[in-house]
């Protein structure tokens, strides 16, 4: 559930280009020096929208990354989960009784369905936030 939301937030956070902290220290730790008098300011001004295109690029890289990644997180819980719920039913059918079996999996998916509507809950807040935040950016 808490890799979900991450990566909606993630999301969102592009969407609004709120981008993390680490992605904006690229800018320096990529950036080379181009005020030095060998230049004329032709050729500086090239390098320079050559460096600003390459450092964009660099930051566009790593979000896909870090989208990707946080999507295989989510799907490797998911299957986890899944595979987690077939073991539980089969033990159950094996061992439990019958009777109280459609209650006590009604209960686990009202339950799940709590979680769920609670982190959809906290993604709406934090996107609003974010929204808030370039609002006041503008």
């Amino acid at each position: 559930m808490l890799a979900m939301v991450q990566l909606t937030l993630v999301k969102e956070r592009i969407s609004c280009q709120i981008l993390p902290a680490s992605l904006n220290s690229i800018d320096n730790a990529l950036a080379l020096n181009l005020q030095s008098m060998a230049f004329d300011d032709e050729t500086r001004a090239k390098l320079k929208t050559k460096q600003d295109r390459l450092i964009q690029q660099t930051k566009r890289d790593m979000l896909e990354l870090y989208v990707e990644r946080n999507e295989c997180i989510v799907r490797g819980r998911q299957k986890i989960y899944e595979h987690e719920l077939a073991i539980f039913k089969q033990r159950w059918i094996d061992h439990g009784d019958s009777r109280c079996e459609t209650n006590i999996f009604d209960s686990l998916q009202k339950y799940f369905n709590h979680l769920t509507e609670t982190a959809q809950k906290e993604i709406q807040f934090k996107v609003t936030f974010f929204g808030e935040g370039l609002a006041m950016r503008q």
